[in-house]
């Protein structure tokens, strides 16, 4: 039996990106040649995902031999959707349209076989 991995995801969620990023318009970059003031936009509408916090202890496979350890809040989303690293999730909504959780940024997105997973920190 196959795992459905797009069947757990009964949660809807708002990714933005900081359009910011990459800036190459000289008057809109920081003293470090950085875009600036961030630009945080919605890209696409709610995407189907899955989140959880995981405590410490969680295993993660990395690599055949390479096993990590970690914690925090997670978030699955199906294999294909426009997510990266540095791109924040807003809001996270249960099947009812409630607000389960608050604003994150994407610390690390690994593809696994049919899905997607992303570690997050709070994002102050």
């Amino acid at each position: 039996m196959s795992y459905n991995a797009r069947s757990r995801m009964t949660m809807r969620c708002t990714i933005q990106r900081d359009r910011a990023i990459g800036n190459t318009d000289p008057t809109q970059q920081d003293g470090f040649g950085q875009g600036g003031t961030p630009d945080w936009q919605d890209i696409g509408g709610l995407w189907p995902c899955y989140a959880w916090v995981g405590g410490e202890g969680l295993k993660m496979k990395v690599a055949p031999e390479r096993v990590i350890s970690v914690g925090g809040t997670f978030v699955m989303f199906p294999k294909g959707t426009d997510v990266r690293i540095d791109d924040r999730i807003s809001a996270v909504y249960d099947r009812l349209g409630n607000q389960i959780f608050g604003l994150f940024l994407l610390d690390y997105v690994y593809v696994r076989k049919n899905y997607i997973v992303a570690g997050t920190q709070e994002y102050k």
